[in-house]
């Protein structure tokens, strides 16, 4: 099969999903469709100059000269891109298996001294609190941060005892509790880097993707995302793209 025929073909499948998901009519552009879908969808969103590239390439390639030879023959690495895209846009990789963990929690009546010790021994700088009832619920995301800045305004006022001092009465010091966001099992990469860039657009740190099955906050965490995370996850999906 030649190379504009493999094109064609791979940038059919990629037009036809683009088509299941906005209205059927057809003065809507390619460029518009791919616009459209990319707000909802972070795969397509990430790959959005490519596509439209990529389908100015596909206009040179269907207008064929007067003795039926195609104008344009796209190179090996053209055809390639467009497959590995067309690959992460039609079955984009999911959170799990990949970011799926033994996740450690605590509960609120907990002391910051286990807390502490369970961070060191883990190599982690965030441990999920859940409700000492159920031991499942999800109440806070407790961060190094935040028990920095329990321990600095402790020393101040002379008060910083690890042993009789609660992890709830630590999270006090959080400084802002919007610090994570829920995912649900079956969510995209995609989704996951964008939660930490949608964080970053508005100014705000974002410590951990928890995961779990359907995504609630009342669910045991079945995996976390971190910024440390950030490089696995970019290189899962692609990078930065061409």
């Amino acid at each position: 099969m030649s190379n504009s025929k493999r094109f064609l073909h791979v940038f059919a499948l990629i037009e036809n999903y683009l088509r299941e998901l906005t209205p059927k009519d057809k003065r809507i552009s390619f460029y518009e469709r791919v616009d459209t879908v990319g707000r909802a969808k972070p795969a397509v969103r990430r790959f959005d100059r490519d596509l439209k590239e990529f389908a100015d390439l596909r206009n040179a390639i269907i207008h064929e000269s007067s003795d039926g030879h195609v104008i344009a023959e796209p190179n090996e690495r053209a055809v390639q891109d467009l497959e590995r895209i067309a690959e992460l846009i039609l079955k984009p990789p999911v959170v799990i298996p990949l970011f799926q963990t033994e996740v450690v929690t605590l509960a609120p009546t907990s002391s910051i001294a286990l807390a502490v010790r369970t961070m060191f021994e883990r190599s982690i700088s965030q441990l999920p609190i859940t409700n000492a009832t159920n031991n499942r619920e999800f109440v806070a995301l407790l961060t190094t941060n935040t028990v920095a800045r329990w321990l600095g305004a402790g020393l101040t006022g002379g008060d910083a005892n690890l042993e009789r001092t609660t992890i709830g009465e630590v999270l006090v010091f959080t400084e802002d509790a919007d610090n994570h966001c829920f995912l649900a099992r079956d969510a995209t990469l995609f989704e996951a880097v964008a939660c930490f860039q949608q964080h970053e657009t508005e100014g705000r740190r974002l410590d951990a993707v928890l995961i779990t099955t359907n995504g609630k906050s009342s669910e045991r965490i079945i995996g976390t995302m971190t910024i440390a995370d950030l490089p696995r996850a970019l290189k899962a999906i692609g990078g930065e793209g061409r």
